[in-house]
C-alpha cells in the first residue's frame, strides 16, 4: 500500500504580497527590455514630416509668436466672467454633497431637455 502525502504552504499577506509584486516588476522588466532591444533604431521621416502643417499655411506664420490658447482662456474667464466666478464661489458653494448633487441633477436634467 503506497501512501500519498501532500503538502500546502500557505504564505503569509505580506510574503504573498511580496511576491506579487516581485512578479510583477519582474514581468514589467522583461516586457521594458524587449521593447528597448526590438524597437527600431531610426525613425522614418520624410522632409514634408518635419514641417508644420497649419490648414495650408506656410511655416512661416506657425513660426511667429501667438499666445496659446489656454491662456486666453483663462484670461477670459477672470476677466470677463469674475463676477460669475464671485457668485459661484460664495453663494452657491456651501461644502454640502448635498447641494452638488442637486445642482448636478439639474443640470443633467436640462441637457437631456435640451
Amino acid at each position: 500500500m503506497v501512501k500519498v502525502v501532500s503538502v500546502t504552504y500557505v504564505l503569509k499577506p505580506q510574503d504573498l504580497m511580496l511576491v506579487a509584486n516581485l512578479a510583477m516588476f519582474a514581468v514589467g522588466g522583461l516586457a521594458a527590455l524587449i521593447y528597448v532591444v526590438l524597437r527600431p533604431k531610426h525613425g522614418r521621416r520624410s522632409s514634408g514630416a518635419e514641417e508644420p502643417y497649419l490648414c495650408g499655411e506656410p511655416s512661416t506664420v506657425v513660426s511667429g509668436l501667438s499666445a496659446p490658447g489656454t491662456s486666453l482662456y483663462w484670461g477670459l474667464v477672470k476677466g470677463a466672467a469674475k463676477r460669475l466666478y464671485r457668485v459661484v464661489r460664495d453663494v452657491m458653494h456651501s461644502g454640502r454633497l448635498s447641494d452638488w448633487l442637486g445642482y448636478m441633477s439639474g443640470w443633467y436634467g436640462f441637457l437631456v431637455v435640451v
